[in-house]
């Protein structure tokens, strides 16, 4: 794996999974083998995830009728040959364990009705864990639109790729996580396979190196130009995000009336000569975090700046809408919410990276016409301050690995890894910050 490598799973239309499957075929593969394989792989997932959360070894099957239902079937059977007591039907659920869903799969474009739709709510309302085989029945696959009754699963079991009705329309609300197991198909066919989105697969993303000898300026100095009246807040979890994240030297610049209790940054006043006496020796910027609408003509004047001098440059919440009116702007990587996005759309997206926040997080290059995607979620990072920590995580690492993608990516498994680590079910951002 090279430094720095992004490794990625396929996002598929299900009439694009279906061609390849078919050309498959004709090359001699055996469907009947690819549903064994397939049910093997999903029994032994299921498996996985009974031991992860103490689950009873009993397995409930919704089956329907076609290759969704086969591949289900198959499951079952392995399960039995691993010690699960299963059923074929809903029929025993107080027996408890769990439900395994393979009614339909990515071929459903219609509406689950009569005996099906009352299986689908017995199941919904049944209390037991439900892992949806490739997808949750009365999802389609290509456009994530539902059924007015659908499954909503505890877990997703996707089988080969991941498709688009996992990622867009209600799709992605219908479970809760998702992983993938291979179904046998050659590599040579799945090579043909065209993406539509790219899943960044963050259990492969490793922490930049660094040498046995190093000074605090070789894991990078950071400049923030950060926080408003009212919003110190801001700087002080970016700055502290940097630092926790690695970065040698943060200094912030901040109005000069700013009680900041943070002892390990250095500190400037939030004017432009204070940047320019700084600004060469500065391995990023990261600016926007907590600036209000008083700051623009500064924002304004340090944007115009790092356009003739460039630096790895991270543009946030109130630089947002500066950046986006200037007719020519320094190369960045923007990290917009839902509300900061309303600036961004329609726009031509030339000369900088976008990171649109999540769940699921987009990350759009203009070199690369195949977007990114973060499929994890973490509810608990809905919550102030959290932008401002992943800002200030991500300029720690672009200062050490001089890659907006690969530092983005990185940002965003450590501050899910926070997240999942803070204590309580509603954690402030700085019990987050503590974690990272």
């Amino acid at each position: 794996m090279k430094q720095n490598e992004i490794v990625f799973d396929k996002v598929v239309s299900c009439e694009e999974q279906k061609r390849v499957e078919t050309l498959a075929v004709k090359g001699g593969g055996d469907p009947e083998i690819f549903s064994q394989k397939a049910g093997k792989n999903v029994a032994i997932a299921i498996d996985r995830y009974c031991k992860k959360h103490h689950l009873k070894r009993i397995v409930h099957g919704l089956i329907g009728k076609g290759n969704n239902g086969k591949d289900g079937l198959y499951a079952l059977e392995y399960l039995a040959q691993m010690g699960y007591e299963v059923f074929k039907d809903l029929g025993q659920l107080e027996k408890r364990g769990i439900i395994l869903d393979a009614l339909y799969g990515i071929g459903f474009h219609k509406e689950i009705e009569n005996q099906e739709a009352i299986q689908v709510q017995i199941a919904n309302q049944s209390g037991l864990k439900i892992i949806a085989l490739d997808i949750p029945s009365g999802v389609n696959g290509t456009t994530g639109e539902s059924s007015n009754t659908h499954i909503i699963a505890d877990h997703v079991i996707a089988i080969g790729t991941y498709k688009l009705g996992h990622l867009i329309g209600k799709g992605y609300q219908t479970y809760k996580t998702i992983e993938l197991v291979d179904f046998g198909l050659d590599k040579i066919f799945f090579d043909q396979l065209k993406e539509v989105y790219r899943v960044i697969r963050l259990d492969t993303l490793k922490e930049p190196e660094l040498g046995k000898k190093i000074h605090k300026y070789d894991r990078g100095y950071i400049g923030i130009i950060a926080g408003s009246k009212g919003l110190e807040g801001a700087a002080f979890l970016s700055a502290s995000a940097a630092l926790k994240a690695g970065a040698g030297m943060v200094r912030v610049f901040a109005d000069e009336d700013f009680q900041l209790p943070l002892v390990e940054a250095v500190f400037s006043q939030q004017t432009m000569d204070a940047f320019l006496s700084h600004v060469s020796k500065l391995d990023v910027v990261l600016i926007g975090c907590g600036l209000d609408d008083t700051k623009k003509e500064l924002i304004n004047q340090i944007l115009e700046y790092l356009i003739d001098h460039p630096k790895p440059l991270i543009v946030d919440a109130g630089a947002i809408s500066v950046y986006m009116e200037m007719p020519r702007r320094p190369f960045a990587i923007l990290t917009p919410n839902g509300s900061e996005m309303r600036q961004i759309k329609g726009k031509a997206q030339q000369g900088f990276i976008l990171y649109e926040k999540g769940p699921p997080t987009w990350i759009y290059n203009p070199d690369d016409p195949t977007p990114y995607v973060i499929i994890e979620a973490e509810e608990r990072l809905a919550t102030a301050g959290t932008g401002d920590l992943l800002s200030g995580v991500m300029a720690s690492y672009l200062a050490r690995t001089k890659d907006y993608l690969y530092a983005a990516a990185l940002a965003s498994k450590k501050i899910l890894e926070a997240a999942k680590s803070a204590k309580g079910p509603y954690p402030l951002a700085t019990d987050i910050l503590k974690q990272i």
